[in-house]
């Protein structure tokens, strides 16, 4: 073809770019998830074919091969494709609330038509939170004026406005269209032959031309270029919260056409959920745009679209998620349940679990998912956090290991939320155990914490904190016999002072303190100190052979934290019946 060219957006090494990439490539080849609209629904299909260009995604780059104008159309289908389902969004809430509908008049048909009000959701909205922009022109009002009118059974203000001279004859209908339908004016002008919508401004010129400058991203030449802004990478603020390394780069920094133009395709590839005004993101990365592919249908899954866009996607651990690595496990618990388990009540094969993670996030390249937090600041959104978790494989043997030894995950998730805590604080503590599991990092004393303060621990809690401790010590026999001989010591202390309480010869109260006291033991010495004291005042019958060959200083102080969350269990585990009838023990 003579006048066939080459257009190639290249992996970066850097997950937002590369997500924008990818999700391209998906919207080319026709696998969008994101749920379509109404009348502005884009079907699914290969637009390649439907263009007559060939779109070849490789580990290094996405080519794009054709004519010019070919590739040109193509690109601008590709993006009327995005916009239509992750930019210019109408919620369920906002497809219901009617009296909040915007109008446009349709000069063809010669009549007027309401449409619900749109937003960019979920991911999009920390690429382009704006509002929608009329696309085909309005006429401007001459004044605008508040007046009653009838809606929903009673008086109501509404705004109503003036048309110009030019489309007078129009007026009366307009006003008898917008108290039919409780409408408000609240547009500058009356929007023509369609709905104003949300598009952010793009740039497509495949055929290149004389380079201008360097692309502060990619580092290539190219003939047109754009300022860096949040649209293009949300970690930078501006031309000034940027600093460029390419020799030949732009002052200040501008950005290439292909590179502005797939961050608007990040929202494909994005997982997201809404915590108050804290949207928490979740983008799959790995070295390879090929691998990144492979993946993405797997991981869509996943992918079930909440009608009002507070979340893409499910979780079985229950609710209250509000800090970024609470919901990271959560989100990723989501995807090992819906990628790896052949179905909700049946675990697979060891060994087939082993080969299908190997498969998912190892094979040819390591997957990892980018976890970005954002907090909206009225029209704009700031990005507060952002990080790799690159440990995908280690954390599904976990849930697999606990799923398989019987531990309700969900019970867990659920046994960790404060609910005498105010709203913001719930789940606190849950988001601090949740990122030293993430982390590989030891969760005992946080959970004997947390035991200390509220006073019990369910059975789940306990089997998962005995479970994820071995498993981070290697499962070593000298680990488990401390923890075992902990619990045993603990268990002991509980149920002898749960006994003194039901038999009425100790309070309630004092017989908690004595385990708070056992809790505020700073020191081995301290500790086995406290032993002898419990001993005497409630009839313990505990040999020193029992703990003396297993706690040691140097495990002291999870020694000490699986001997208390056994005893505050069968503390309150005995005094579960002391008010059964006749007040006899079990």
């Amino acid at each position: 073809m003579a006048n066939e060219t080459t257009v190639t957006f290249p992996r970066l090494n850097q997950f937002w770019n590369d997500s924008g990439v990818v999700g391209l490539y998906q919207v080319i080849v026709g696998r969008v998830y994101a749920p379509s609209q109404g009348e502005q629904a884009e079907s699914n299909g290969r637009l390649d074919v439907q263009h007559g260009v060939k779109a070849n995604l490789t580990p290094k780059n996405l080519e794009i091969k054709g004519s010019i104008t070919a590739i040109e159309e193509l690109l601008q289908h590709a993006y009327s494709v995005l916009v239509s389902r992750y930019y210019n969004i109408s919620t369920k809430s906002q497809l219901e609330d009617r009296t909040a509908y915007n109008f446009f008049y349709n000069e063809k048909k010669d009549q007027f038509v309401a449409f619900p009000k749109r937003k960019a959701q979920g991911v999009a909205a920390l690429i382009y939170d704006k509002a929608p922009r009329p696309m085909m022109g309005t006429i401007a009002w001459t004044s605008k004026e508040k007046r009653d009118v009838f809606v929903s059974g009673k008086n109501q203000k509404r705004t109503r406005a003036r048309l110009p001279s030019t489309h007078l004859h129009l007026q009366n209908r307009l006003d008898e269209f917008l108290d039919q339908h409780g409408l408000d004016v609240t547009t500058s002008g009356l929007l023509l032959n369609g709905p104003n919508q949300v598009r952010p401004n793009v740039t497509i010129r495949p055929g290149g031309g004389k380079p201008k400058g360097v692309c502060f991203l990619c580092g290539q030449p190219s003939a047109v270029l754009e300022s860096v802004s949040q649209t293009v990478f949300p970690l930078v603020t501006g031309e000034s919260g940027t600093l460029g390394f390419f020799s030949e780069g732009c002052s200040p920094s501008k950005t290439c056409w292909r590179c502005a133009f797939v961050a608007k395709f990040v929202p494909v590839l994005g997982f997201f959920m809404w915590a108050g005004d804290r949207i928490h993101l979740f983008l799959p990365f790995a070295p390879s745009l090929t691998k990144m592919n492979q993946v993405y249908e797997p991981l869509m899954r996943a992918a079930e679209f909440e009608p009002n866009w507070y979340r893409n996607f499910e979780t079985s651990l229950g609710g209250y998620f509000t800090h970024a690595t609470e919901t990271c496990l959560a989100f990723l618990h989501t995807v090992y349940r819906k990628t790896l388990r052949h179905s909700e009540e049946t675990l697979s094969e060891a060994d087939t679990f082993l080969q299908e993670l190997y498969g998912l996030v190892q094979e040819e390249a390591p997957v990892s998912f980018a976890v970005v937090s954002a907090t909206s600041k009225g029209n704009t959104m700031m990005v507060t956090d952002a990080w790799l978790f690159d440990d995908i494989a280690y954390l599904f043997r976990l849930f697999d290991r606990a799923e398989r030894e019987g531990i309700n995950l969900a019970r867990v998730a659920k046994e960790l939320v404060d609910h005498d805590a105010k709203a913001e604080n719930r789940t606190l503590d849950r988001a601090r155990m949740f990122r030293s599991i993430l982390n590989r990092q030891p969760i005992i004393f946080d959970v004997s914490a947390w035991v200390g303060r509220k006073g019990n621990v369910g059975f789940d809690l306990h089997q998962f904190t005995r479970l994820y401790e071995c498993i981070r010590h290697k499962e070593e026999p000298m680990y488990a016999e401390m923890v075992d001989t902990a619990a045993s010591l603990g268990k002991q202390i509980g149920l002898a002072l749960a006994g003194k309480v039901r038999s009425k010869d100790e309070h309630e109260g004092r017989a908690k303190g004595s385990l708070f006291r056992l809790r505020k033991a700073r020191t081995m010495a301290e500790f086995v100190n406290e032993i002898p004291r419990l001993q005497h005042r409630y009839g313990l019958s505990v040999k020193k052979e029992l703990y003396e060959g297993a706690l040691t200083p140097g495990n002291f102080e999870e020694f000490r934290g699986f001997c208390l969350i056994a005893a505050f269990n069968a503390f309150h585990a005995g005094l579960s019946n002391k008010t059964d009838q006749g007040g006899s023990g079990q």
